[in-house]
Formats: structure tokens, sequence, C-alpha cells
């Protein structure tokens, strides 16, 4: 899982995290410092047992 802002930088990335961990998703910082209220982007690549992948991509408006 990756996220964006609206210049392109990755402000969050993680690896390997399994379904529903929800302690491993984003949590509205960067460098442990609170983002701006704003438009993100975020890319998840999702691997299925069968060997395939999905990439699903979206917007998430964050609001401090």
């Amino acid at each position: 899982m990756s996220v964006f802002d609206r210049w392109g930088e990755m402000v969050f990335m993680q690896q390997n995290v399994a379904v529903n961990n929800h302690s491993s998703g984003w949590d509205g910082t960067f460098n442990s410092q609170p983002m701006n209220s704003g438009l993100y982007i975020y890319q998840i690549e999702i691997k299925k047992g069968d060997g395939t992948s999905e990439v699903i991509a979206g917007d998430v408006f964050l609001m401090n």
C-alpha cells in the first residue's frame, strides 16, 4: 500500500500487510508529523492465493 500527496511525493508505504490489519494502515502522518488536510492518492496491490495480483487505486480526503 502506498499513499502519495498531490505533488506525487510518497508519504506512506507498507508491504506484506495481512488483510484487515488496521494497525498497519496510514495514520495521516509523514515523518511522525500530521499531514495537512487535503486530497491524497492511494495505490494498493493485492496478491491473491492463485498467484495473480490486482492493483486498486483511488483518492481519500484527509481532514484534521
